[in-house]
C-alpha cells in the first residue's frame, strides 16, 4: 500500500511527508541556523504544525536564549495570546 502511495507523490511531496520537522527545528536551534529556522516557521502549517509556545520553551529549555529572543521577537502576538 505505501508503495502505490510514494508512487502517486513527486518526490518533493514524499520528501517532506518523510521529514520530522521537530527534530530539524532541534538541530536549527542547535547550531544556531536562524536561516533555516525562519525557513520552518515560513511552511504551511500542514507541513510544519507550529505551536510557538512549546517551540519557545524548547529554546529556552535547550538553552538558546538567543533563539528563544528571536521566537519571541517574532511572534510576540500569538505568544501573548496562548
Amino acid at each position: 500500500m505505501q508503495e502505490l502511495d510514494r508512487q502517486n507523490m513527486t518526490d518533493a511531496e514524499y520528501i517532506s511527508r518523510e521529514l520530522d520537522y521537530n527534530e530539524l527545528f532541534g538541530l536549527f536551534v542547535m547550531r544556531r541556523k536562524i536561516r533555516l529556522l525562519r525557513y520552518l516557521f515560513s511552511l504551511p502549517a500542514e507541513q510544519f504544525k507550529q505551536d510557538h509556545v512549546s517551540l519557545f520553551k524548547l529554546a529556552l529549555e535547550m538553552e538558546a536564549f538567543d533563539v528563544a529572543a528571536l521566537i519571541h521577537k517574532e511572534f510576540f502576538r500569538l505568544l501573548r495570546d496562548a
